[in-house]
């Protein structure tokens, strides 16, 4: 037994838990897959799950000409790190994020009643809903970025964009996957 620290009463615990199974490492000469825990098989599960499973509400969204300022309450009144801008039509033209706040508006002292469409990050990186979590991951960690707007394709009908994970007429915004 041991005394924590903080209260000073004395408190007593049996000791630090041990690392979660994701973070302990095989003894030498073991192979990984040879004793695989169960919160290691639900780990590879969760991975391989479709982003759209991942989506706990809808996107938080704003027109261009949104001042920066209500973008950041939109933010802090929705709880979440990002706002994706939409252009008329409903298209996703561009994202807003905590990142960009800090880095382009605090750090830099541009007025925050200037619109969000001068922040923005543009063209959008996006990922179709049945894309599997670990390529949401994956791509996050490749591009820096920690939000990755989750886009539909575009219906039967319906002409989609030319580029590669440009988005183009027709194509829904489904949420946004981040990071924490």
């Amino acid at each position: 037994m041991h005394q924590t620290s903080g209260s000073g009463l004395g408190s007593s615990s049996p000791g630090p838990a041990p690392p979660p199974a994701w973070a302990r490492v095989p003894a030498a000469g073991a192979q990984a897959w040879e004793a695989v825990p169960a919160t290691e098989a639900q780990a590879t599960a969760t991975f391989r799950r479709p982003v759209r499973d991942l989506i706990r509400r809808p996107p938080v969204t704003c027109p261009p000409s949104t001042s920066i300022a209500e973008a950041a309450r939109l933010m802090q009144a929705h709880g979440v790190g990002s706002v994706v801008v939409i252009a008329q039509g409903e298209e996703p033209v561009g994202i807003v994020t905590d990142r960009d706040l800090r880095g382009k508006v605090v750090a830099t002292g541009l007025s925050p009643a200037q619109p969000v469409a001068r922040i923005m990050s543009s063209p959008l990186h996006t990922l179709p809903p049945d894309a599997p979590a670990i390529e949401a991951l994956v791509s996050m960690l490749r591009l820096g970025i920690h939000h990755l707007p989750v886009v539909e394709s575009a219906p039967p009908g319906h002409e989609a964009g030319t580029l590669p994970g440009a988005l183009g007429p027709g194509r829904r915004l489904v949420g946004v996957v981040s990071s924490n």
